[in-house]
């Protein structure tokens, strides 16, 4: 995934949508659209332990494709309720 990008999630689908402008960021192209019928799992996020304190989670989708990405320490609380939230979606669930 790249570097700068949001994650979304909508009625139907994980979004990766990248970051554009040059003052501003905002959304500039979708990278992926994953439908949540295509997710196979999701890994337990975990947090490294070193000072940063990073938010790193890992979704593998059943084409055996995965997507990683992670939060930093001040968007911890955010990313947590971004997964659980994925996770409420996911089929199998």
């Amino acid at each position: 995934m790249p570097h700068r990008c949001f994650i979304v999630l909508t009625t139907r689908r994980l979004l990766v949508v990248s970051l554009g402008g040059f003052f501003i960021a905002g959304p500039k192209n979708v990278i992926h659209a994953v439908p949540f019928d295509r997710i196979a799992w999701l890994a337990e996020p975990g947090i490294d332990g070193n000072l940063a304190g990073t938010l790193r989670v890992t979704v593998g989708l059943t084409n055996r494709a995965l997507l990683r990405w992670e939060f930093p320490h001040l968007q911890i609380s955010r990313g947590s309720a971004l997964i659980n939230e994925l996770r409420q979606h996911m089929p199998n669930n």
